[in-house]
């Protein structure tokens, strides 16, 4: 065994830094991307811009957003490229992660291929963004799950800090007012921050709350993080990432130990009722308003989704093997789309539809395959991580039914589903170990109690350590090799 590798992880300090260094580029870089987009588009991010009667088109505004657009759009391709460098420099072994990476690489033939074939043949930088960056998370050595998983949480504060300090000098950019879809009485705003759009700005801090099972907030400074991270929420008012956060923490539930689980749904049933009386006390129509706008048309149509689908699905029809092309929806047929139904899609609004129109039957055959894929690695370490890697796939799952949660388009969307896959390859790395550890074998088992007990010396041969002993790790951060721990 390589002396300069143990547990998984690199343990040479220089090569250690060097491989933080290129996950940390991989991180910001996938956020920051889509920041740059929206700055260089202002006033275009709104809900307004895409329910607009005259559907406008997207036209940078500003010097600086040429630039802010080349940024984005390929600065994003160079970090990718050089931590795959790195990754090169510093190789791992390929066992953990592969088959998940295997299924991404197979997804992204579909797309490739009708580049080429499609019925509208063209090139779009998106679909060479998995490929690089998946490949970079896939090869780079695990930096620690614990490093990982708290460096997610510092771009998602960078970035909701960002939103909601620009409620105070820039409302317009981040706040939709006289919002007439809200659904909390006495608030009429919308927070969409500098996210391209209140539901994506939602997925992000949804994220945010469930890496957290794996690293609970536990100081002062993380636990108000927490509250800012809850109160952006509900501001979003993003309706489908309410029923997406409710469905996951009915997931937690099950990973909840001793009384707080006994406790939870009868705490989870006080708060319902506590809010309802409060919400009824502030406006007390709300229960008629709600029903009423149950059965409105914009429900039954998922707010005209289903209008979309059909659309998609006559295109996919023009080659059924291979597709539309990588350019479905782009702002011409958007733009044609808006002249009968007046308002401007960016893309389908459901990760299958849009795979079937623009790669065919091909393209779907290996989304459907990596969905597999990640359900299983999402199933096989369920346990290691509280349920949080199921939380994450059902987020992904769910949110492919009316938004892209698979695809290479810049955006919040792609961070959700960068950090789900570089989760997953982290874990890979250290969860198998853990668990032989945490399993002794039975010719083990009789020395195991008698080291518990005290009646062998800690140092025999056959002694165990303790359980608790394999979740610890050294707090220091250095450039030395961590070990995964669990608070």
């Amino acid at each position: 065994m390589d002396e300069s590798r143990q547990g998984g992880q690199v343990q040479d300090p220089e090569q250690m830094r060097l491989v933080k260094l290129a996950w940390l580029a991989l991180i910001w870089g996938v956020l920051l991307a889509p920041m740059f987009m929206t700055f260089a588009h202002p006033g275009t991010a709104g809900p307004e811009f895409y329910s607009a009667a005259e559907p406008v088109q997207r036209v940078p505004s500003g010097p600086l957003a040429p630039l802010l657009i080349l940024l984005a759009q390929y600065g994003l391709l160079g970090i990718g490229a050089a931590a795959v460098i790195i990754a090169v420099r510093v190789p791992k072994p390929l066992t953990s992660g592969l088959g998940l990476w295997l299924g991404a690489m197979l997804m992204t033939m579909g797309p490739f291929l009708a580049m080429f074939f499609g019925a509208e043949p063209g090139l779009r930088s998106a679909i060479v963004r998995i490929p690089i960056i998946f490949t970079a998370a896939f090869l780079l050595p695990s930096p620690g799950v614990d490093w990982f998983v708290r460096r997610c949480k510092g771009v998602i504060e960078f970035y909701t800090a960002m939103s909601l300090g620009a409620m105070l000098v820039a409302q317009q950019w981040v706040l939709t007012t006289d919002y007439a879809g809200s659904i909390i009485p006495g608030i009429s705003i919308r927070l969409h921050g500098i996210a391209g759009h209140a539901n994506n700005f939602a997925l992000l801090l949804l994220v945010y709350l469930i890496i957290g099972w794996i690293v609970p907030a536990r100081t002062v400074r993380e636990r108000f993080m927490l509250g800012m991270i809850l109160t952006a929420l509900v501001l979003t008012q993003s309706k489908t990432i309410f029923l997406v956060t409710a469905i996951v923490y009915v997931i937690r539930l099950f990973y909840m130990s001793g009384m707080t689980r006994l406790l939870a749904p009868y705490l989870l049933a006080v708060g319902a009722t506590t809010t309802a009386l409060v919400a009824t006390f502030i406006n007390p129509r709300w229960p008629g308003e709600l029903v009423s706008h149950i059965f409105t048309e914009d429900v039954v149509t998922l707010t005209g989704r289903t209008n979309v689908w059909e659309f998609t699905t006559e295109l996919w029809r023009e080659n059924p093997i291979f597709g539309y092309g990588v350019n479905l929806w782009d702002q011409r047929m958007a733009l044609d789309f808006a002249s009968m139904y007046g308002w401007l899609p960016e893309h389908a609004h459901n990760q299958f539809y849009q795979t079937l129109g623009e790669a065919g039957l091909v393209g779907l055959t290996g989304l459907l395959i990596f969905t597999v894929i990640l359900i299983m690695y999402a199933v096989r370490h369920h346990s290691w991580t509280r349920g949080a890697s199921l939380a994450l796939v059902v987020t992904l799952l769910v949110r492919a039914i009316t938004e892209l949660s698979m695809h290479g388009d810049l955006g919040e969307s792609f961070f959700a589903f960068f950090v789900t896959f570089a989760a997953l390859i982290v874990i890979s790395a250290e969860a198998p170990e853990t668990v032989r550890e945490q399993r002794p074998s039975s010719q083990s088992v009789v020395p195991a109690m008698q080291s518990a007990a005290g009646t062998i010396p800690a140092d025999h041969p056959g002694a165990v350590a303790p359980v608790t002993s394999y979740f610890r790790s050294d707090m220091n951060e250095s450039s030395s090799a961590e070990e995964s721990r669990w608070p």
